[in-house]
């Protein structure tokens, strides 16, 4: 089979195309027939050796895929040959950009009847890094006020949208040429940061969702409530406004950054979950003992968690799902009836 790979870390001149043994799936694993594969800036990151996981040479990009499954490893019963899936490939987000793809099955979801195959190659990390964001830190629910930066983006849109089903009020920022299509994805307020300062209009918000960085972190912090959280997957510049604003700040690239009285950890792990016939994109829940230990260890230093699963974010998990996307636009994900392949 042929392979999209690289011996050594560079632009995109390290990318070259081999054939490549194709490889037989080990316990709780999954080999899929790959009909499309997402491209995203982790993989750009990985390419260039810029990853924070290890990520041994040579190697196979791409961890977004869909296709069908061509074999299935021991202990595997929830997938059978010829089942359409979508998901991750492994921790490492390797191993996609190939003809066929290894895949942990525990990442994988089987495809709503309505979704085809490159649609559902663009869901995976994107979706559920706003599932993290909103619900695991965020712990959104109907008594938070929620401001997304970046809404028209992949992960921002997605964030919209779940926040909406559950939060008291939604707030976008978007450019000119974005805000119709923000307002589709439900935002109970679209700010055009092109004419307007967002934090001129926006106080006492509870959870900033910021796929932006840079100066509108900075900004984000005045209008958090005392109390509130700012969430961020591009790293931090300062926590100085966060302190002086009591806030919370959650950034999980790179490092791990501190607030007082705060002590969080990035959660790096997901999965696509399909319970029972009800295809969702879901995090993974977090071992129990472990989070019971770290919660105990936050207690005796007086730092609080910054988030856990709330009971609503586990019924939407449960919901069923129709998801539609647009090749031009970033996906836009609706909870409707929906069956399974």
């Amino acid at each position: 089979m042929q392979a999209i790979r690289i011996h050594h870390f560079g632009d995109v001149d390290a990318l070259v195309v081999e054939d490549v043994p194709r490889p037989a799936p080990g316990e709780g694993e999954v080999l899929l027939r790959v009909k499309a594969a997402g491209v995203g800036p982790w993989d750009a990151l990985i390419r260039s050796g810029h990853s924070v996981l290890p990520q041994p040479l040579p190697l196979t990009l791409g961890s977004d895929v869909s296709g069908l499954v061509e074999e299935v490893g021991a202990g595997i019963s929830q997938f059978h040959v010829g089942d359409a899936v979508f998901g991750a490939t492994n921790a490492r987000f390797t191993g996609g950009y190939a003809e066929y793809a290894i895949a942990d099955a525990a990442r994988l979801a089987k495809m709503p009847r309505r979704l085809g195959f490159i649609d559902a190659a663009s869901i995976p990390v994107v979706a559920c890094t706003a599932w993290q964001m909103v619900f695991e830190h965020g712990a959104v629910d109907g008594t938070k006020r929620v401001i997304v930066h970046g809404a028209a983006g992949n992960v921002g849109a997605y964030a919209v949208q779940l926040a909406k089903r559950v939060a008291r009020e939604v707030i976008a920022t978007a450019r000119s040429d974005s805000l119709a299509y923000v307002r589709t994805l439900g935002a109970d307020r679209v700010i055009d940061i092109q004419t307007a300062r967002f934090e001129e209009g926006v106080t006492d918000v509870d959870v900033v969702i910021d796929t932006i960085g840079g100066d509108t972190q900075d900004r984000s912090f005045a209008v958090l409530r005392p109390g509130g959280v700012c969430l961020s997957g591009l790293g931090a510049r300062s926590t100085e406004s966060g302190s002086v604003r009591r806030a919370s700040a959650v950034f999980s690239r790179r490092r791990l950054i501190q607030t007082p009285r705060t002590a969080c950890r990035p959660h790096r792990g997901w999965r696509i979950d399909d319970e029972h016939g009800r295809c969702a994109v879901a995090c993974r829940r977090q071992n129990r003992a472990r989070n019971a230990r770290r919660q105990a260890a936050q207690a005796r230093k007086d730092r609080s968690p910054c988030g856990s699963v709330n009971a609503e974010s586990v019924s939407l998990a449960k919901a069923w799902t129709d998801v539609r996307a647009t090749t031009t636009r970033s996906p836009r994900l609706q909870i409707t009836q929906a069956g399974t392949r």
